[in-house]
């Protein structure tokens, strides 16, 4: 193989990577990252792509943070505070609900 034929091999591969890495990172952007999102001993994990929770899952954070308040003896006032703000209907870290899909 001539050097020509080397150098030309090598950026047929070097492409080829290239592709490979877009390929990858194109995978990597669709695919949803969550926070958990802990009340009690129960959590939910939320999609952070879109800064949204859907409707009955916001139903159920709720309905558990109003049942972390019936015994939150060992619980920080401010985690006693975040659970009463979700109680009242404040959306947390800037999300917002929306309709089940």
């Amino acid at each position: 193989m001539t050097k020509k034929e080397e150098l030309k091999e090598k950026i047929k591969q070097a492409e080829q990577l290239v592709d490979n890495l877009k390929s990858e990172l194109e995978i990597l952007e669709k695919e949803p990252e969550f926070k958990r999102v802990n009340l009690g001993e129960s959590f939910y994990m939320i999609d952070t792509r879109f800064g949204t929770i859907a409707k009955t899952l916001w139903y159920k954070i709720q309905e558990q943070a109003k049942e972390q308040l019936k015994d939150c003896t060992n619980v920080s006032k401010s985690v006693v505070k975040h659970w009463q703000s979700i109680v009242n209907g404040q959306v947390p870290f800037g999300y917002i609900v929306v309709d089940d899909e």
